[in-house]
């Protein structure tokens, strides 16, 4: 039939067309009722999108599209997370330099977004890897460090060996890093660390009013960490003493914001003691189980 829907000739007609009429390259500063709808930049540590990519950057674009509707003048950025250990891993397998493999993967990016038809403004994209962009990552810093909120100091962190990265407690998924699979070890490295713990309650205030999902405010919330402490009642039994200071040094080794674990002035001992004289004994009578086996 003639008047058949071909998708790929609209979609380049009215892409075109919004192209030369400039449709989503809006006025920031003049817009009656502004909305910046930002989404996560995709990294090029590839030859080009992925399906996740697509996935999220879809429904926020509908999100952006809804706001519009409702009479706001959206702006909708995009730009692309270049910077990092990902993107010179992909340039080692590559055999190319990452100054040449990324410009290039980043052209490809450009044509896939450019073909989704999303409303960016592409006289405002965000490369992270050049120097009038992260000459303001580099000035932010110094004033975190000026202000006393930047220190250098060891830490224990999960490491991947085929990625040669650190990782995250979410990117280890049974013991394993969640891109390659290898068997995560732990290391002890200089690191800079924020002070957060400064804004904890701050930062859980404000989770009360912001507009994201409670999902989403619970991540958060267990990311911050803040915490009063875990209480361990006097006449705890000695296995369930041993399980609430396994709890405590849980809490403390993820909680970001915990800063130490104290045992009171008036706790004796004897819990502890009499838990490890019955673990000594469990650990004699399976030997001698074992020993009766053999």
């Amino acid at each position: 039939m003639a008047d058949r829907y071909d998708p790929v000739a609209v979609e380049t007609k009215w892409q075109k067309r919004w192209d030369e009429t400039r449709l989503h390259n809006v006025d920031i500063e003049g817009a009656d009722a502004p909305f910046y709808n930002l989404m996560m930049y995709p990294y090029p540590s590839a030859e080009g999108l992925h399906v996740g990519n697509v996935y999220a950057f879809t429904g926020a674009d509908i999100h952006g599209r809804f706001k519009q509707l409702q009479g706001n003048t959206v702006f909708e950025p995009i730009g692309f997370d270049a910077f990092g250990i990902h993107s010179e891993n992909f340039a080692l397998e590559q055999g190319v330099h990452p100054m040449e493999l990324i410009p290039s993967n980043i052209k490809n990016f450009t044509r896939q977004l450019r073909r989704m038809g999303f409303m960016y403004d592409w006289e405002r994209v965000v490369d992270v890897t050049r120097p009038e962009y992260y000459k303001w990552t580099q000035w932010i810093f110094l004033q975190l460090y000026k202000g006393g909120l930047a220190e250098r100091r060891q830490a224990p962190v999960n490491w991947c060996p085929s990625c040669k990265t650190v990782l995250a407690n979410e990117q280890v998924i049974d013991g394993r890093c969640e891109r390659c699979s290898t068997e995560v070890t732990q290391r002890f490295l200089d690191q800079w660390f924020f002070k957060i713990t400064n804004f904890a309650q701050r930062l859980l205030d404000n989770l009360e009013w912001i507009d994201w999902s409670e999902s989403t405010k619970r991540l958060q919330r267990n990311w911050i960490g803040r915490s009063e402490g875990a209480d361990m009642p006097p006449q705890q039994k000695a296995a369930r003493l041993h399980d609430a200071a396994r709890h405590a040094v849980r809490r403390h080794f993820h909680g970001a914001g915990a800063r130490a674990s104290v045992r009171g002035r008036d706790h004796d001992g004897r819990a502890a003691r009499r838990h490890r004289r019955v673990c000594e004994e469990r650990a004699r009578h399976g030997r001698g189980r074992a020993a009766q086996g053999r």
